[in-house]
């Protein structure tokens, strides 16, 4: 071998003498996050009991319970997420966690755009629903046809015109 190159021997006990000493860096800080995340999770358990103890102490002939589930499980969550970020906060993952969350961001708005028309004749559909403005066996008129309404969907309302010819209607 040639004076100053180094042996794969050498390289490789290298490589793994700093991979040893990255993870003897990181160890301390992931075990305190371990600990601080499931310092959380058994606060967020014994709190979401103190709750229902209290919400039966302040309500007792409450009937309720679906509500109080509720309550409690969106109380518990958050401080699952609030532990959660501050655990890798502590471990040092905080910059990953803030990538991915800007990426669910940039996700949800192409989402949105794509799915635009879908969502807007779902919400019509259900305001139709909601608002009664007519129901099945009513006849009405939607631009040059008129007829019976057969059936409302979410995204379609279908009816049966004077001649008989079926037609579907997407609800705008």
């Amino acid at each position: 071998m040639e004076k100053g190159t180094l042996g794969y021997v050498d390289v490789v006990y290298r490589v793994l003498e700093n991979w040893y000493l990255k993870f003897a860096e990181l160890t301390p800080k992931l075990v305190v996050g371990i600990l601080v995340f499931s310092l959380f999770l058994i606060t967020s358990k014994y709190l979401s009991k103190a709750a229902v103890k209290l919400f039966h102490k302040f309500f007792p002939k409450s009937k309720r319970e679906s509500s109080l589930v509720t309550t409690i499980s969106v109380f518990r969550f958050l401080i699952m997420i609030m532990g959660t970020f501050i655990a890798l906060e502590i471990m040092g993952f905080s910059g990953f966690l803030w990538k991915f969350i800007g990426s669910l961001g940039v996700a949800g708005v192409i989402a949105g755009v794509a799915l635009k028309d879908l969502v807007s004749s779902i919400f019509s559909g259900m305001l139709i629903g909601i608002d009664k403005a007519f129901k099945i066996g009513d006849y009405i008129s939607i631009g040059n046809n008129s007829g019976t309404v057969l059936e409302i969907g979410f995204l379609t309302t279908k009816i049966i015109s004077d001649d008989g010819k079926k037609s579907i209607y997407r609800i705008r």
